[in-house]
C-alpha cells in the first residue's frame, strides 16, 4: 500500500539520501517515471521531488502530499488545443481525433476548450535545439570517458550518437551561449502564453506508434538522423526548452488498436493541475482495462 506522505524536505548533507540524478542535458531533460496510473504517478513525486542546497535551479515548492493532493477535482480549466502542428501541418488523422476525443471529454467535465497554440519560431528553435543537445552530449561523453580512461570512437557508439558528439564538439562557447538565449526567449514566449490558459493539449506522438527500426539511427549526419524525430514527436521537445510540466494519457485508440497518446502541458512549476486533470479524465475514461495484462 502507498503512503500518501511526502519527506518534508530534501535538503541534505553529502552522502546522505537524496536523488543523486533526474536533470540533464543542462535543464532539457527532467527525469521522472513511467507509470499506468495517475495515482503513481503522484506517489514518485512525493518520493522524488524537491531541491539540494547548491542546486543553481529549483522548482516551486510543491503541496505537503502529491497523493493526496493530486485526487481533488480541478477547477475549471482553460484548455488551448492545436489541431495543427507548429509549422502549419495537418496532423495524421488518427492523432488529430485523439487531440479531439480529449477535447471533447475535456468540455464535457466542465472546462473551457479553444484551439489556440504559443508562439515558436521554429527556425531559430531548432538549430538552438540541437546546438545545446550536442554540446551536453559531447560533454557526457567525455566525462564518462576520463572516469573510464576509454577514449571515445566510432566504434563503440550508434551512427547518430557518434555524429551527435562529434557536432557537440564542433560547437563554440559562443554558438552554445547563443543558442542557450533563444531557449530562454522561448521559454518567455511561452510563459505569455499561459498567462491566458492553464493547459495546453496536443498529441503527443505526429503519427501512430511505428515499428523498431523504422528511424535509421546509423544516420551520421545530425539533421539528417534529427529531422525525422522531429517529425515524430513535434511537440514534446518544447517542453524540454521551455520547463514546462507535461504529462501524457492514453485516452484514444485508433482502429488498429494502438493508443494514440495526448500530451497536456502546463504552466511552469503547476505540476499539480496536471495531475488533478489526469485523475479526472482518468477516472471519466478509464484505460486501465484497455490492457489485458492488468487486472482490473
Amino acid at each position: 500500500m502507498l503512503r500518501p506522505c511526502r519527506p518534508q524536505t530534501h535538503a541534505r548533507a553529502r552522502g546522505t539520501f537524496a536523488p543523486d540524478a533526474g536533470e540533464c542535458v543542462d535543464g532539457l531533460v527532467v527525469e521522472h517515471v513511467v507509470s499506468r496510473s495517475v495515482r503513481d504517478t503522484a506517489a514518485m513525486l512525493d518520493a522524488t521531488a524537491g531541491s539540494v542546497p547548491g542546486d543553481p535551479y529549483w522548482a516551486p515548492p510543491g503541496p505537503d502530499c502529491w497523493l493526496i493532493e493530486s485526487a481533488k477535482a480541478p477547477k475549471r480549466l482553460r484548455i488551448a488545443i492545436s489541431l495543427q502542428r507548429l509549422g502549419g501541418e495537418t496532423l495524421h488523422p488518427d492523432c488529430e481525433q485523439a487531440v479531439r476525443h480529449a477535447a471533447e471529454l475535456c468540455a464535457s467535465l466542465g472546462h473551457i476548450v479553444e484551439e489556440a497554440t504559443p508562439r515558436l519560431d521554429l527556425p531559430l528553435l531548432v538549430p538552438a535545439f540541437v546546438a545545446t543537445w550536442s554540446a551536453n552530449l559531447a560533454a557526457l561523453v567525455d566525462t564518462i570517458a576520463g572516469f573510464t580512461g576509454v577514449t571515445p570512437r566510432a566504434d563503440l557508439f550508434e551512427g547518430l550518437t557518434w555524429g551527435i558528439y562529434e557536432a557537440g564538439q564542433r560547437v563554440s562557447a559562443s554558438e552554445y551561449l547563443r543558442a542557450k538565449n533563444v531557449l530562454q526567449a522561448a521559454s518567455r514566449d511561452v510563459a505569455s502564453f499561459f498567462a491566458t490558459h492553464d493547459i495546453w493539449l496536443t498529441t503527443t506522438l505526429g503519427m501512430p506508434p511505428i515499428k523498431l527500426g523504422t528511424f535509421d539511427l546509423e544516420e551520421q549526419d545530425v539533421m539528417k538522423g534529427f529531422l525525422p524525430l522531429f517529425d515524430y514527436v513535434p511537440f514534446t521537445a518544447f517542453q524540454n526548452v521551455t520547463g514546462q510540466p507535461a504529462i501524457n494519457l492514453p485516452l484514444h485508440w485508433n482502429a488498429d488498436g494502438l493508443p494514440i497518446g495526448v500530451q497536456f502541458a502546463g504552466r511552469f512549476g503547476d505540476e499539480l493541475t496536471l495531475l488533478q486533470l489526469a485523475t479526472q479524465l482518468e477516472q471519466a475514461a478509464p484505460w486501465m482495462p484497455r490492457y489485458a495484462c492488468i487486472k482490473v
